[in-house]
């Protein structure tokens, strides 16, 4: 069975084009067409639908093994987020494992 995640990251920020000490470049518009806190909202409401619909199926973390892998990753990812965006610092992360029998392949109800 293939697994996938879905994660939803948001990245919203006003600063101008920057050149971090590692070298990366890291672009950030400065168009915002809603307010952060309107796409915020927006974002959890979806999300929480896609959780939801994903354990009705049965589908939401269901190899612990899996999910333990995937939160650690995550554990040693994001410490480094603020790095590209000092927003990320503030972000409550949320790590889940949706299963599917193809990748990319869940989608929430009438999506």
């Amino acid at each position: 069975m293939k697994v996938f995640l879905s994660a939803l990251v948001f990245v919203f920020s006003n600063a101008a084009a920057q050149t971090q000490p590692d070298g990366v470049d890291v672009r950030r518009s400065r168009l915002l067409l809603l307010p952060a806190s309107t796409v915020e909202r927006s974002a959890a409401q979806q999300y929480g639908q896609l959780m939801r619909a994903a354990a009705q199926k049965g589908a939401l973390n269901a190899d612990r093994q899996q999910v333990e892998r995937l939160r650690n990753i995550a554990r040693a990812l994001i410490p480094h987020s603020p790095r590209f965006n000092q927003d990320a610092a503030h972000w409550r992360w949320e790590v889940n494992l949706i299963s599917s029998p193809s990748v990319n392949a869940f989608c929430m109800p009438g999506g």
